[in-house]
């Protein structure tokens, strides 16, 4: 079984072992970020560094894209809520925990009180309180998480989702919010904290030492392709027959080790009878294999933005002043609309005014689904 879904576990996590012994060996004494483009399996390191623990923290995690809607105080609601679960259920107080009902927050908070002897009455009350001021109940989040007194690694992931963006930057509502909760995260003293974003741009406006909102306080951890030894695993597992190795490292170089992709094109493999000479042969099925999630990248573009991406498939590099007049574009529209996909993650920036792109196989989709003749 192919998975393409969320984040994986058991005989479908591969190896990322180097990342995981770095954070078990490393979150006790600092905080950390998680950075890469979308479908690299970040989701699933976390998912994973929750299943196998670490010693006496209490792991949480919340993912903020499924926080609906998803506000800062409906985020912060999921993050006390889910922070208080995991300390009742490490305590084992569920089976003493009478069945909550509905609105009778004193009654709770007098169990909570008794049985892990903090105080969380103002914070529940804020919690059941759907009008409940930002300023408040963000201060009570964190200092009720810290009243705990438990080892916590609380891991907030795709943290970037809840920033939009106004033209070519950061939309104000979304930084002031990162910035109030900067104030807290970093100085946490009984809680680690785990971020990471699929939007690699903001993430390094985030963590930037001079100007971000977490002072340059996070340890940041490069998440990409899949290391050699679990690729290579992944490939014969998948494709479940004898495959060259000339196809194994033609696979390993074309998809970049990205899980996502060497997913995709194993389970186009294992399809197809016989020796697979080439990945080119597979490309097609690849690419109906992963339309709905590059229809998703997709509805993330403006046609502005798609249109700079497009041209990279034309013309070559995203170099601004070369492109510009071939696109019938303003030199400062175009350029707008290559930050933005550098704050999204769609292309890198090379130098100043040139861009490359980050994903290969999305541009070869778009490149196929516009009908755009490669350079």
């Amino acid at each position: 079984m192919i998975a393409l879904g969320g984040p994986v576990e058991g005989g479908d996590f591969y190896d990322r072992e180097e990342v995981m012994r770095t954070l078990a060996r490393d979150v006790p004494r600092a905080h950390h970020a998680l950075v890469g483009p979308r479908r690299t399996g970040k989701s699933s390191v976390l998912a994973e560094f929750k299943r196998r623990g670490l010693g006496d923290f209490v792991p949480v995690i919340v993912n903020v894209t499924k926080v609906v809607p998803r506000k800062p105080e409906y985020i912060l609601r999921e993050l006390g809520k889910k922070t208080l679960d995991a300390v009742i259920e490490r305590e084992g107080l569920l089976r003493r925990m009478p069945e909550f009902v509905k609105g009778k927050i004193g009654q709770l908070s007098d169990f909570v009180r008794d049985n892990l002897k903090v105080k969380i009455s103002d914070w529940l009350t804020l919690y059941f309180d759907e009008r409940a001021n930002l300023t408040p109940l963000l201060k009570t989040t964190f200092s009720t998480i810290e009243s705990y007194e438990r080892k916590l690694v609380i891991m907030l992931d795709e943290i970037t989702s809840i920033i939009h963006l106004r033209g070519a930057a950061p939309e104000k509502n979304g930084m002031e919010f990162m910035w109030a909760v900067g104030q807290y995260i970093p100085e946490a003293k009984n809680a680690r904290y785990i971020i990471s974003g699929s939007q690699p741009g903001m993430m390094e406006l985030l963590l930037s030492r001079e100007t971000g909102p977490f002072l340059g306080r996070f340890v940041k951890v490069e998440i990409a392709g899949l290391e050699e030894r679990g690729a290579e695993k992944l490939i014969h597992d998948k494709v479940g027959h004898r495959i060259s190795n000339e196809l194994v490292a033609e696979l390993k170089r074309w998809t970049r080790c990205w899980p996502l992709y060497l997913q995709a094109y194993c389970f186009a493999a294992a399809g197809q009878r016989g020796r697979i000479e080439n990945i080119r042969n597979l490309d097609e099925d690849v690419l109906r294999v992963l339309d709905g999630h590059f229809l998703y990248f997709e509805s993330l573009l403006t046609d502005d933005e798609l249109r700079a991406l497009l041209s990279m498939s034309k013309f070559g590099m995203g170099a601004v002043r070369k492109l510009y007049p071939k696109l019938g574009m303003s030199y400062g529209s175009l350029q707008t609309a290559f930050r933005r996909l550098e704050l999204k993650g769609f292309v890198n920036k090379v130098e100043e005014g040139i861009y490359e792109p980050v994903d290969l196989m999305f541009q070869e989709w778009l490149t196929k689904t516009y009908g755009v003749s490669p350079f």
